[in-house]
């Protein structure tokens, strides 16, 4: 993947004069409340990372989340993107997503890029106080700044789209190229829908689907559903430019199930019309095996990455 860096003026602003190369793009997830539901599934994992003790595996006690609450009242930042995050996910404390946005301003104004990419999604969702596509891409353009993937690809989107900024498909490229090289998920994802389909970049059916495993692997679940089908057919569509690969039934299960756990309703439509006729009793057990030995390890390194990233602060 290309990591070039964005030519606007601004590091993570377009100019008014760049050119705008999008061709039809549609990003599948443009729905903002599924946008919502998507980070919030990253939402609760990265609560959970947070509220874990120095093994990054056991559970804080009560008594050292008052050492967070502690640590948040008397400045700390990224304390206060914690308990930003505990409120508005209910994840121990009473859910109070005003109070959480408090305490993520809090945070945001110290110039913590989490919580300046979590105050973009909350104007961008339009859940705790009313949608603002501007105050949107000034929270995701600070988090940007800073070398937030998850920003960038919220940015892009808003660039995609012409939400709260002047069109420009060719920045919101850069942007989704600069955060897929960082291990994006969602930007992997839209990065990968690119490839497939050769819009704003020529097609190549082999990136794309690099681009959608490396998104798969990090969680986004319609990844993980659109990679479960392409294994389990062996094809990416019956068009000619189409990919034919060795079929991995067992594989491609295992994704489908990851997905259908996320709530991925394709997901769930589609292991219902594979099982058996598709994918056999034995490679489904074994699909079932390695979900579950997949998510473990997934759980165990987010507990482990988070946890060293709050030790780094």
């Amino acid at each position: 993947m290309d990591s070039s860096t964005p030519t606007s003026p601004s590091k993570f602003t377009a100019s008014a004069s760049s050119p705008d190369h999008k061709a039809g793009f549609q990003v599948p997830i443009h729905s903002l409340a599924l946008r919502f539901l998507i980070c919030l599934g990253w939402f609760f994992g990265a609560m959970k990372a947070k509220t874990y003790a120095a093994d990054g595996l056991s559970p804080i006690s009560a008594a050292g989340i008052a050492e967070i609450y502690s640590r948040a009242e008397n400045g700390s930042a990224a304390d206060q993107y914690v308990l930003g995050t505990m409120f508005t996910t209910g994840v121990g404390l009473k859910m109070n997503p005003v109070e959480g946005m408090r305490w993520f301003y809090k945070a945001a104004e110290q110039g913590d890029a989490l919580a300046q990419h979590m105050l973009g999604l909350i104007y961008d969702t339009g859940k705790v106080v009313q949608k603002n596509d501007l105050e949107a891409v000034k929270w995701y353009s600070k988090a940007a700044e800073q070398g937030c993937a998850a920003a960038m690809n919220y940015l892009a989107l808003h660039y995609e789209n012409g939400e709260g900024i002047e069109k420009n498909g060719l920045f919101a490229l850069q942007l989704f190229k600069k955060a897929a090289d960082q291990g994006d998920a969602n930007a992997l994802y839209n990065l990968a829908l690119k490839y497939l389909n050769g819009t704003g970049v020529p097609m190549d059916k082999n990136e794309g689907l690099k681009c959608m495993a490396m998104s798969a692997n990090g969680g986004q679940a319609q990844a993980q559903c659109e990679l479960g089908l392409v294994l389990i057919s062996g094809r990416s569509d019956s068009s000619p430019q189409g990919y034919n690969l060795l079929r991995k039934p067992a594989e491609g299960y295992k994704w489908l199930l990851l997905s259908a756990q996320q709530g991925n309703a394709d997901a769930r439509k589609s292991i219902t019309i594979v099982k058996d006729k598709w994918v056999d009793a034995d490679q489904q057990a074994e699909g079932l095996r390695l979900a579950r030995e997949f998510e473990q390890f997934f759980k165990k390194n987010q507990a482990a990455t988070e946890y060293a990233r709050r030790k780094a602060q």
